[in-house]
């Protein structure tokens, strides 16, 4: 009787402090490290291949640019976005899709990252649908491999700390 009541104590505990630890401002901040990563993996010209989300095992290099578009580029070199060139495939031409990238919800243990409803300044197309023809293209950048979901791991404790280890019930 006794060792069941100690355990029982012990997962309540638990639940007690993984309630606290991811809340609503810790899952922002989530988001919010994802939405960098992205971003920094998209310009360096890299995509994610594999099954669905935390499945997604690989990075693989964009989907190259036809040579009209690249010669498009090239003309139009002055309108692109400083972190690129004319032959990088890194989704920026003028940087507007990367850059309005947000945490849109968030909630106990979910951050939803995504566009803001608004129009290409250019294209005046949405933006969502922008990115929506990019990953129909096979150029798959909105998802995580593996190593970028522990990296996010890694910036939880490093940011909350490990809950479980502080309040000594591990």
């Amino acid at each position: 009787m006794a060792a069941k009541q100690d355990i029982s104590r012990v997962i309540t505990s638990i639940r007690r402090t993984l309630d606290v630890s991811i809340s609503n401002r810790a899952m922002r901040a989530i988001g919010r490290e994802a939405v960098v990563i992205i971003k920094r993996r998209t310009r360096l010209g890299y995509g994610v291949v594999g099954g669905l989300f935390g499945n997604r095992q690989s990075l693989r290099t964009m989907k190259p640019h036809t040579p009209q578009y690249q010669e498009y580029r090239r003309r139009h070199r002055r309108e692109l976005f400083h972190e690129t060139s004319p032959r990088k495939q890194n989704l920026t031409f003028t940087g507007e899709l990367l850059n309005s990238l947000k945490v849109k919800r968030t909630r106990k243990n979910r951050a939803l990252l995504g566009f803001p409803k608004k129009r290409h300044k250019k294209s005046g197309e949405l933006l969502t649908k922008i990115a929506q023809k990019q990953h129909d293209a096979g150029r798959t950048f909105m998802f995580l491999t593996k190593k970028e979901t522990n990296q996010l791991l890694k910036f939880y404790r490093n940011n909350f700390g490990d809950l479980l280890k502080k309040r000594k019930i591990v």
